[in-house]
């Protein structure tokens, strides 16, 4: 029920956002995304210039509580959730939740490098091939 207000809240806001966006979609949206950091140091994230319009800053603040609640129940909104405030940082600057948004990212990686890099230690063990 909160992340459903919340994501009416945004759509006030000027942030469209749904749940039932398919798999794909995002995978797009990281792909993307990886596309505008390519090239860019910490450095350079550091000197973007102070998010200033009241409705994207009012937006980061929804996005960043519903990182909680979607953390525990929808890992998928989750990323998308998380790769907004990125865009969000880029677009329209630095706020005081971009950095929860980086490190969001971060930890979604390591959970996804860590099951495969999982599964990569079992079928060594199991000393499986790969189907040709």
């Amino acid at each position: 029920e909160a992340i459903d207000y919340g994501l009416r809240l945004l759509l006030t806001l000027g942030e469209r956002l749904t749940d039932e966006v398919p798999s794909f979609w995002t995978l797009f949206q990281i792909l993307r995304l990886r596309r505008r950091l390519r090239g860019r140091s910490s450095e350079s994230l550091l000197r973007l210039p102070a998010m200033t319009d009241w409705k994207k800053l009012a937006a980061m603040q929804i996005l960043n509580l519903l990182l909680v609640y979607t953390w525990l129940n929808k890992k998928e909104l989750t990323a998308r959730i998380c790769l907004r405030m990125i865009t969000l940082t880029l677009d329209y600057g630095l706020s005081s939740t971009s950095c929860v948004a980086f490190a969001m990212l971060g930890a979604l990686v390591c959970r996804y490098v860590y099951r495969y890099a999982m599964l990569l230690v079992v079928l060594t063990l199991l000393d499986i091939q790969p189907i040709r």
